[in-house]
């Protein structure tokens, strides 16, 4: 079972890193033909990551998303799945060219940590830790596609403002669209962040003993980033640049606490990653 698993993580590596290419393609040529392709091809590879992470579970006998290997694979494939959702609804599929190589960098990430199926740490065991682990992914999900609509946003305003009619402002989306992207995906990732805060303070009082480990301190900082970012909207009236910005600081936050504070508190308290 596991060698499939391998074999089907490195196929859809390929899919998504080729879903790339077509993605950059399309918006070059703007022939629809490409852009089909482009879908068809993430599409593909998500199907290919699906049966991978089935395999992975048949294997180690539960769901995965315990181990490093296993949640950083979750992710880009919650990732993938929240941007085909925006492309089939929104049309923004020029923000392929943003998602598909988070999604591979998340993929050769979590093949840093891989290990061999097995049974669940005890301290894992729990319906709380199952949901907390899937909010996240689909937390994480959200704001990757408020990161990558925010800073096609910037860029597009940038061409704006030069007032010229260059290559770029006759592809990217218009302002509008790509504001409203980011507006709808940070109400939808902060909701779950919300939660996902929540159980977390509350594992850490089990496990640790206290509220306020590195992880609920750091993840607090974003989710005050986040909320300032919908408040601001809200009662401000926020729009724009101070939005697109704020926005990619809250994701930057939430990747160093991913790629940061958790492998550090994981190998402080004797996991792995």
């Amino acid at each position: 079972m596991e060698k499939g698993s391998i074999v089907l993580f490195w196929i859809t590596f390929l899919l998504y890193a080729t879903a790339f290419i077509f993605y950059v393609a399309y918006f070059n040529s703007r022939k629809s033909k490409v852009g089909n392709l482009a879908t068809l091809t993430i599409a593909c590879g998500w199907l290919a990551h699906t049966l991978s992470l089935v395999l992975r579970g048949i294997g180690s006998e539960h769901i995965p998303g315990s181990t490093a290997y296993e949640s950083l694979s979750l992710i880009a494939w919650f990732v993938i799945l929240g941007y085909l959702m925006v492309e089939q609804t929104s049309k923004l599929k020029v923000l392929g060219i943003f998602i598909t190589p988070m999604s591979s960098i998340f993929l050769l990430r979590s093949w840093f940590y891989y290990q061999p199926p097995g049974p669940r740490l005890g301290v894992l065991r729990s319906a709380l830790t199952d949901a907390h682990f899937l909010l996240m992914y689909v937390t994480f999900a959200a704001f990757t596609v408020a990161a990558g609509s925010s800073i096609l946003y910037l860029l597009q305003e940038w061409q704006v403002k030069k007032r010229k009619q260059t290559l770029l402002l006759k592809r990217l989306p218009s302002l509008g669209a790509l504001e409203d992207t980011t507006h709808r995906a940070i109400i939808i990732g902060f909701l779950f962040f919300t939660i996902v805060v929540v159980i977390g303070a509350v594992q850490a009082q089990a496990l640790w003993g206290t509220y306020f480990d590195a992880i609920f301190v750091s993840s607090m900082l974003t989710w005050l980033v986040y909320g300032s970012y919908l408040i601001s909207r809200f009662f401000i009236g926020w729009r724009g640049r101070k939005g697109a910005f704020l926005a990619i600081i809250g994701y930057l936050l939430l990747l160093s606490i991913r790629f940061i504070v958790v492998p550090y508190i994981s190998y402080f308290h004797g996991f792995r990653g």
